[in-house]
């Protein structure tokens, strides 16, 4: 009776309904008749490491244990999709709109394992590669090229161990700026804040992190971005050798008396005649600044036009630079509504990457338990069918056939045509035969599987 009474009293005063069949209770340390007081409030018995609103309570952040749940969902989402054929470009979307972002709330709090991350990434690439069913097919590009932006030369995939570290520094952004959240008072309290100004680093964007001047009593005067694309202490290394205070404020340099207020940066000592245009150019620079007593110091992330901290940005700038020539103008064009044209796209991009590869010698090789065949063939001049039974006769189980003959377009679907068909004909035991037809204002590529 004493339970239903404080179960009536809770949802009158939170709004809540407690849901018995849902609810648990966890006992911490040795608790005694505990399956009695469980019985008596009608709920079950649990235990540490559980889950909570979708998050793992009780075990350690760095616990593999945590990410068991993302893999399983990764999983149970894969099989509602295995019973259907999805294309390439399908799965592609998928992977990016889906498969990416089920971890994203996870790895903005913690930092992904590595072996987590392999886990999770090889079940992307199996997907897009082999299906649904996951079966191994050969990757025909690697995971991290796959993984660059379009612009880059790849497909736009996410990076899980980037995106990892870019949202957790996220974290040293609100930390700066988030100066009466509750959460920051936790954590300066228990850990200290170094020297009492705005420091932000642990972060690969510490770069793009500068100063809006206010009272300046949390910038360094010398140390810290404020007053241009780098610190003063770089653009002018002589003369902070000579200064007599390298950790001052800016509030401790500025002198806010009478009309004459200004910067008065203290020196070792007096200067030599080649040093008087240093400080010169020193005093230049940082002459339109001034402290405002009433303003607080602000951080500001130059990659953004607003001065604003975002995860994309931060994402883009540690992203390898990928293909400075990529032609991502030429092959992913806008259409709305026409999927074929998006597939013909990734067609265009499949084609200059399989290309590229086989130029760098990075293909599929034995090493990687496939044997794979490379023709470069040029049209009328080589023996395509003695060319398949040869790579066939030396136990290659894929071939890559590079037509690089300078066609004109009427003639490049009949080309493919004919060669799709002989293909089939001698095809035997090669897993997947990749041709490519490349002339003057073309480059097509046809995946027989």
């Amino acid at each position: 009776m004493q339970s239903l009474v404080r179960k009536v009293l809770f949802e009158a005063c939170s709004g809540l309904r407690i849901n018995l069949e849902k609810s648990e209770m966890i006992p911490v340390g040795r608790v005694l008749n505990i399956e009695g007081l469980a019985l008596e409030l009608g709920c079950k018995v649990g235990g540490i490491p559980s889950s909570y609103l979708g998050m793992p309570l009780g075990a350690a952040f760095n616990s593999l244990a945590v990410w068991d749940g993302v893999e399983e969902r990764f999983r149970r989402r894969l099989a509602m999709w295995k019973r259907q054929y999805i294309s390439k470009g399908g799965r592609l979307t998928l992977i990016r709109s889906t498969m990416s972002s089920m971890p994203i709330y996870l790895m903005s709090l913690f930092h992904l394992p590595r072996k987590v991350r392999l886990r999770l990434e090889k079940i992307q690439r199996d997907f897009l590669w082999g299906g649904g069913t996951l079966a191994h097919k050969p990757h025909l590009v690697r995971w991290n090229l796959v993984c660059l932006e379009k612009r880059k030369g790849g497909l736009g995939a996410r990076n899980l161990s980037l995106m990892n570290n870019a949202l957790l520094c996220k974290w040293n952004w609100r930390f700066a700026n988030e100066r009466d959240a509750l959460w920051r008072s936790v954590i300066s309290l228990k850990y200290g804040v170094r020297g009492g100004g705005l420091v932000y680093s642990g972060c690969d964007g510490k770069k793009r992190v500068a100063f809006h001047l206010g009272n300046g009593q949390k910038v360094k005067f010398w140390k810290d971005k404020w007053c241009d694309d780098e610190p003063l202490c770089e653009s002018f290394p002589s003369l902070f050798s000579m200064s007599m205070s390298k950790n001052a404020w800016v509030s401790e340099v500025w002198n806010p008396v009478g009309d004459g207020s200004g910067w008065t940066p203290l020196f070792a000592r007096a200067f030599n005649d080649w040093e008087i245009d240093l400080v010169e150019r020193l005093l230049q620079k940082i002459q339109a600044f001034r402290v405002q007593r009433e303003e607080e110091d602000r951080v500001i992330w130059t990659a953004s036009n607003n001065g604003a901290f975002s995860v994309r940005s931060l994402y883009s700038m540690m992203e390898p630079g990928g293909l400075s020539l990529f032609p991502s103008e030429r092959i992913w064009k806008v259409y709305i509504g026409d999927y074929t044209l998006f597939m013909l796209d990734f067609i265009d991009w499949l084609s200059f990457r399989l290309w590229l590869t086989t130029l760098l010698n990075h293909i599929l090789t034995a090493d990687h338990g496939k044997r794979i065949a490379v023709i470069e063939n040029e049209y009328g001049e080589v023996d395509i069918d003695g060319s398949l039974v040869a790579a066939k006769t030396t136990g290659a189980e894929d071939i890559i056939m590079l037509n690089n003959g300078c066609l004109c377009c009427t003639v490049r679907g009949d080309l493919v045509r004919m060669i799709s068909e002989l293909v089939n004909k001698k095809k035997g035991k090669f897993d997947h035969i990749v041709i490519e037809t490349t002339g003057r204002y073309f480059s097509q590529t046809t995946l027989l599987s």
